[in-house]
């Protein structure tokens, strides 16, 4: 009889042992959704008018849109509710980690769309500002910044390009006549 419940004893403390492995990995995977939460809510603030695609950014809001697992406890007495709490935690925590990873990768395509937008725009006033630059240098810098794909520099470079542009002059306006004012005759 002792020796049974020794056994079962060391297979209840095994079995609280696992659940608490499985609770720790939930937790992780918690606060790594809880952080993925937080950059998909910046990032779907972005607008639309600045990325290329604006529909990444509804499959963001899609993606962003699950709701954090509930925590489980291994307050459970025996082997069988210990061991159905770790399998609940862990399906948790992979259900979570699923959906960081698909938070994550709207995310990555919500900044892709952003820069494609912004090479798209730099290409098309590097095509636009031919010939019509005081400085051709301003326009080699824009697009060797194209070619790398960096919007810091892309940024930078379509500044200078446009102050490298003559001003347009605004066409002078005439004064407009007023009409003369004659007195009236007193009627």
């Amino acid at each position: 009889v002792a020796a049974g419940r020794v056994r079962e004893a060391k297979a209840t403390e095994q079995s609280r042992d696992r659940c608490e492995s499985s609770l720790g990995r939930l937790s992780s995977a918690r606060r790594e959704l809880d952080k993925a939460m937080e950059e998909a809510e910046r990032t779907s603030k972005t607008d639309p008018k600045t990325v290329k695609d604006p529909k990444t950014i509804d499959r963001l809001n899609r993606a962003a849109s699950v709701k954090t697992p509930g925590m489980v406890s291994c307050d459970a007495s025996d082997v069988d509710g210990l061991d159905t709490a770790a399998v609940k935690a862990d399906r948790s925590a992979k259900t979570a980690k699923t959906s960081v990873k698909a938070i994550r990768t709207a995310v990555k395509a919500v900044e892709a769309s952003k820069l494609d937008k912004t090479v798209d725009d730099a290409s098309r006033l590097l095509k636009d500002s031919e010939g019509k630059v005081q400085d051709a240098r301003t326009r080699e810098t824009l697009s060797k910044a194209i070619k790398a794909r960096d919007a810091v520099a892309i940024a930078k470079a379509v500044k200078t390009v446009n102050d490298s542009r003559p001003r347009r002059r605004r066409p002078t306006r005439k004064p407009r006549r007023r009409p003369s004012r004659r007195p009236r005759s007193g009627k």
